[in-house]
């Protein structure tokens, strides 16, 4: 709203102020917290969502990450006057550290408290592929392979490995899931392959999986 006044005395109406204006308003609210969209072991990708903009037009956004791994928060995104961005990739991470995000809306009253933090994100991706298994040992009914751990881990533990098979005709290029282990051997039998036969050959491939998903 715009305002002007002018005095009022006996000698009558004096000039017009200069027009001043002022805002019914008050700061934007954020009571959401920031949300993963994507991670990698060096990069976190976050967005946000304005709850209220306090009747005033939201000028931009504040991103302040928290390194929940070493400590300390910093602000890594100034978006004080680009009120069209709500999302942001920080990075340069370190893999395995883990962050958390909150952040503020600005308008022309001023700057909305903090939302909440984000939950706990870890910076880390899918592992890499392990080696190929070798083998260790048969018998007439079991076979026993083991392979290394995998090099790269994604940033975040390894949590199981799985063992895949083929049909043991050596033909075919579908391969099923015979098993998980956190160890790095295993042995199949035929408790766990039913069609197992004695004398045929069989084709492993062994998968890593940490917190974001399988290799």
């Amino acid at each position: 709203m715009q305002y002007k006044v002018r005095s009022d005395s006996n000698k009558g109406f004096g000039a017009f102020s200069i027009r001043n204006t002022f805002i019914l308003a008050s700061k934007p609210t954020m009571s959401t917290a920031p949300m993963r969209v994507s991670s990698s072991s060096s990069s976190i990708a976050v967005s946000w969502a304005l709850t209220s903009n306090g009747g005033s037009p939201v000028l931009g956004y504040k991103l302040y990450q928290k390194n929940i791994t070493t400590g300390g928060e910093t602000l890594i995104y100034d978006g004080s006057a680009i009120s069209t961005v709500t999302s942001f990739t920080s990075r340069g991470l370190t893999a395995g550290h883990t962050y958390s995000y909150r952040v503020s809306a600005i308008n022309r009253v001023g700057e909305s408290d903090l939302s909440p933090y984000s939950v706990n994100i870890r910076a880390a991706q899918i592992p890499g592929r392990p080696s190929s298994p070798r083998y260790v040992a048969s018998t007439s009914t079991t076979i026993t392979i083991a392979w290394d751990d995998v090099e790269d881990n994604g940033g975040a533990l390894i949590t199981a490995y799985h063992v895949y098979i083929d049909d043991g005709t050596l033909t075919d290029t579908s391969f099923d899931l015979t098993g998980s282990t956190s160890s790095l051997t295993y042995t199949l039998d035929n408790t766990v392959l039913t069609a197992y036969l004695t004398g045929s050959r069989y084709r492993f491939y062994i998968t890593a999986e940490n917190e974001r998903g399988e290799s």
